[in-house]
């Protein structure tokens, strides 16, 4: 087996986290309801309607299933707008010199693309851009459905996963064993094997809403983490974030079953 991994670019590379906050409030305020973050962070990991579910729990007046639908698709769209906003100042500027280092230190990359990534364009630039720079980078094409996901463990192509940016939703998804989307297909597909999933923790909500999920995972066998902190504890007291320098120092370290340390920078 080749020394590859699975390079996850999660979140459309970015975190996406505030982004459904935002639409989810948008919606919320236009209705009259009352809706915070601690709410949002009981929407990670689930269905759009039942996310709905959750804002609406405030509501003075019952909905109908019409309107609830209607409000579902409204939100989506104030999502994708947003989304279609973002410019390169949104990326980690780390991504891509990380996967660099990584080629120069001798791993086979497989990217692995969220649906969101490999089908929206931004102002970062075009799906298909993204899929272009990938290859360029990777001399591979990029993984983007589940098919594709789902037997890289059984067929043992991989030695690791890395999921960067790592956002609060797939923490959500993570760690409740949830594998509806080709990242969770693939890490729960290479974890069958017993291999190591490194994770880099992008999120607006690590120490709110995403933290039992965090500390969830920390406590897991196989799951190893890019030390993080907080990256502006005035402005965003609960937001954390990975050190992308790092990453290919944890990688290696978790192929020996180590966590990297410090943990918390």
């Amino acid at each position: 087996m080749i020394k590859a991994i699975i390079f996850d670019l999660d979140g459309v590379l970015i975190s996406t986290d505030e982004l459904h906050y935002r639409a989810w409030k948008a919606l919320a305020d236009r209705l009259g309801i009352p809706f915070d973050r601690a709410q949002n962070g009981r929407c990670r990991g689930i269905s759009r309607m039942a996310s709905l579910e959750i804002v609406l729990e405030r509501a003075d007046r019952e909905y109908t299933q019409a309107e609830k639908e209607a409000f579902a698709a409204e939100k989506n769209e104030t999502y994708r707008a947003m989304l279609a906003e973002l410019s390169p100042a949104d990326v980690p500027a780390e991504v891509f010199p990380t996967l660099r280092e990584l080629r120069r230190r001798g791993w086979a990359v497989l990217p692995l693309l969220s649906a969101s990534a490999a089908a929206l364009d931004t102002r970062f630039g075009t799906a298909a851009q993204l899929r272009r720079t990938l290859r360029e980078l990777t001399g591979r094409e990029p993984l983007t459905s589940l098919q594709q996901a789902e037997p890289l463990g059984p067929q043992k192509l991989a030695d690791a996963m890395v999921i960067a940016p790592c956002t609060g939703t797939t923490l959500a998804l993570l760690a409740r064993g949830i594998s509806g989307t080709a990242v969770t297909l693939a890490a729960k597909s290479l974890l069958r094997g017993g291999r190591p999933i490194v994770l880099a923790p992008s999120t607006n909500d690590g120490l709110a809403g995403s933290a039992p999920n965090l500390a969830a995972l920390l406590q897991r066998k196989h799951f190893y983490f890019v030390p993080f902190g907080q990256d502006d504890c005035y402005k965003k007291p609960a937001s954390l974030k990975s050190d992308f320098t790092l990453l290919p120092d944890t990688l290696e370290s978790a192929m020996r079953g180590v966590q990297l340390q410090p943990l918390l920078l």
